[in-house]
């Protein structure tokens, strides 16, 4: 069925039922013989093929009923026919039985192809020669013929009644490769042709010579050359007028033929790759119908359609009308703009199957041209994204309902803010989770980066798979490439098993990694050699490894400014830099400290509880404090608050606040401490600040309280100061 597909375009297929009457003749058919398409056909075959234009040899009129009658018992006969264009084109003709599902004979399938390519001007030439002969005077036909002989560039050979060699041209010794000393000592033909042909040749040859013989004048066979070569040939044999004579003309289509078997064996060779794709390949032509042309074997696992029952039917007919109606136009569109410029099409649609229910298929395809840029077919793949694409609305709906509910909220999973600045860190959270991108997220040291790429990580497709997060900071430069490609045993000394890397454990998972500028351009390389898919090797192994991961990373730093000074290499800002995410600093939403303070301190059980709420005048110093360490800062000012009662705002880079340090709170109000409690807390609280003084140096610290340094350590453990 795919064969006739490919051949459709150059061959005229052409159905005959049983009542002689003409059933279905394809497009090509139609245009080849100038019949309007779609064109009625009344008249019954024989009185078709009597129009005329058609010229056949005087034979194969006559043999053209006894082919359609008896298909396998004939050979291939040949018409000349002059096309709507004014041009000649020889069709050659052969017939097989079209059977019904039971076997049944219920009428015969009838191709012409186009055989104008080997009847060249030379064989053109011979026929004309050959009816201008039938007018010449006995006397003059001798050498009329030889002349003919030495100026065409076609083999040709003049035969005796009993098949041995009369005469011949040139070429004809050129082809057999036979010295013209032993052709003309009248060699039997039958050395050049192979058993099986040389029978038909016999037949055929016998039954010219009886008087209103029927054999073919036109045929193909093989000979076999004196260097034992088998050549193909095409033969056009008839009977010299008025003598026993017979002429012959070979034409060698070796070459087209292995051609033809090559091109035919390659076709073959694409139908299985297609048949065993998962989808459904297709081929529309671009006729009126938009006929379906070719359907693959993978139809009927895929959309539960057999394929055979699909090829010959209009497009509009089956998958036309099973697109979804909402996304109709939209395919249409897109196929139109496409074949407008020429360029392939994509499309993601509904298509309804078999059964009834709707699928997601995502089909490719292109339009194919003739020379003057006339559109054959489509040709194209539908293939089944139904899973993924209900994984991704899924994830669209659950992103939509995370969206309005977070709008106006003060929380986003772990992460704390109502502020409008949080508010945009919610939406790019959510665009980057529905994103396969990579993400980088910008921010102050304390701003939650790490809970941002969690986020995104846990609204994604990966969220199933590893989130493996990364302190590249925290990693010697020596090691980098162990801890990030694993090793193998013995690589290093140590090294006493095989240990998987980081992006190993991040397989189709998330690689968060923190501080990423602290990566230096060698390791750089390599990195971005392996998340582009180049692959990476274990320290100490051979064999490359692939990976899937997405990268998400974070810094403090400005990237781009590390890419200026070299720090940074271009292409791997360029891989890592796509969705970027930016955190603002806690001073620049003091909004959301209240709802921070009130989240740590509830988070830390009776105590925490006993705190809360802080008095306005506290509450206002901690919203007006700038903040240097971000929320990380908060966090700890609250927990030390906690354990011991007194808050504390430090600004490490610039040495305390003069304002605000030494803020001490007793405890909650109404608190009834006994003395003991009160000693102990004002004792840690001397100690706390006599450490911080001495910036924790224990021993000084001892020397400076007047204790010994055990004495210290010994009261530093009871209150937990470490």
């Amino acid at each position: 069925m795919y064969q006739e597909t490919v051949h459709q375009a150059q061959s005229l297929i052409l159905i005959v039922d049983a009542q002689q009457r003409i059933a279905y003749l394809n497009p090509w058919g139609e245009q080849r013989l100038g019949i309007p398409p779609g064109g009625a056909f009344d008249p019954g075959i024989a009185e078709f093929f009597t129009s005329p234009g058609f010229s056949w040899p005087i034979p194969s009129s006559a043999g053209w009923e006894k082919m359609i009658a008896r298909p396998g018992d004939h050979g291939p006969i040949v018409s000349r026919h002059r096309a709507s264009d004014g041009s000649i084109c020889w069709l050659s003709w052969t017939a097989s039985e079209w059977m019904d599902a039971g076997g049944q004979r219920v009428g015969t399938i009838v191709l012409g192809t186009d055989v104008t390519h080997y009847h060249h001007d030379d064989v053109a030439g011979f026929q004309e020669a050959h009816d201008t002969a039938r007018r010449l005077p006995p006397e003059g036909k001798e050498s009329w013929y030889r002349t003919l002989f030495e100026n065409t560039g076609t083999a040709m050979v003049i035969l005796e009644e009993d098949l041995t060699i009369h005469s011949f041209n040139a070429e004809f010794v050129r082809l057999t490769g036979i010295p013209a000393e032993e052709l003309q000592k009248k060699r039997i033909f039958r050395e050049l042709v192979r058993d099986e042909d040389f029978d038909r040749l016999v037949a055929y040859h016998k039954l010219r010579c009886q008087e209103n013989g029927q054999a073919p004048t036109e045929y193909e066979g093989q000979i076999v050359t004196r260097q034992g070569e088998q050549k193909l040939v095409a033969l056009k044999v008839d009977i010299i007028p008025d003598t026993r004579l017979t002429i012959a003309s070979l034409l060698d289509i070796s070459r087209r033929k292995h051609a033809e078997n090559a091109y035919r064996e390659s076709q073959q060779r694409l139908k299985r790759l297609l048949d065993n794709m998962p989808g459904m390949a297709y081929s529309i032509e671009a006729d009126d119908h938009k006929t379906i042309s070719m359907v693959s074997q993978g139809a009927q696992a895929f959309t539960g359609f057999n394929a055979e029952t699909l090829v010959g039917r209009k497009f509009e007919d089956h998958f036309d009308k099973d697109i979804h109606p909402e996304d109709a136009k939209t395919v249409r569109e897109t196929v139109a703009a496409a074949l407008e410029t020429g360029q392939p099409f994509e499309s993601v649609f509904r298509l309804r199957m078999a059964s009834g229910d709707y699928k997601w298929v995502r089909n490719r395809g292109v339009g194919v041209y003739d020379d003057q840029g006339e559109l054959l077919r489509l040709e194209g793949l539908v293939t089944d994204i139904d899973a993924s694409k209900q994984a991704e609305l899924e994830l669209n709906k659950e992103n939509q309902r995370l969206r309005s509910s977070i709008k106006d909220r003060f929380r986003f999973g772990r992460i704390l803010g109502r502020s409008e600045p949080m508010q945009q860190v919610y939406e790019m959270i959510l665009r980057a989770a529905a994103a396969h991108a990579n993400v980088i997220i910008y921010g102050e040291s304390g701003t939650g980066k790490e809970l941002v790429s969690r986020a995104i990580h846990d609204l994604s497709d990966r969220r199933e798979q590893a989130f493996v997060p990364v302190n590249c900071g925290a990693i010697p430069e020596s090691l980098l490439e162990s801890e990030f490609f694993g090793y193998k045993k013995g690589a290093f000394t140590g090294a006493d098993r095989d240990k998987s890397g980081f992006l190993d454990l991040a397989h189709g998972g998330t690689l968060f990694l923190d501080e990423i500028g602290e990566i230096g351009p060698a390791m750089q390389v390599k990195l971005l050699r392996a998340i582009e898919g180049g692959g990476y090797t274990p320290v100490g192994g051979k064999q490359t490894r692939k990976t899937d991961i997405r990268i998400v990373a974070a810094t403090n730093r400005d990237t781009l400014q590390m890419v200026r000074d070299g720090q940074m290499r271009e292409d791997f800002y360029y891989r890592v830099h796509i969705i970027p995410v930016h955190l603002p600093p806690l001073r620049d939403r003091r909004s959301d400290i209240p709802l921070l303070v009130e989240h740590f301190l509830l988070s830390y059980g009776d105590e925490g509880r006993q705190l809360y709420p802080l008095s306005g005048h506290v509450m206002e110093q901690l919203t007006r404090y700038h903040w240097p360490g971000n929320v990380r800062e908060l966090q700890n000012v609250l927990h030390r608050y906690v354990t011991l009662g007194r808050l504390v705002l430090e600004d490490v880079g610039g040495g305390a606040s003069k304002q605000n340090t030494g803020t001490t709170v007793a405890g909650p109000p109404g608190s009834g401490d006994r003395l003991a409690d009160a000693v102990g807390r004002f004792e840690k609280e001397f100690l706390l600040g006599q450490l911080q003084e001495q910036r924790w140096h224990v021993s000084r610290t001892a020397a400076a309280l007047g204790v010994n340094r055990r004495t210290l350590q010994r009261k530093m453990k009871r209150y937990g100061l470490y």
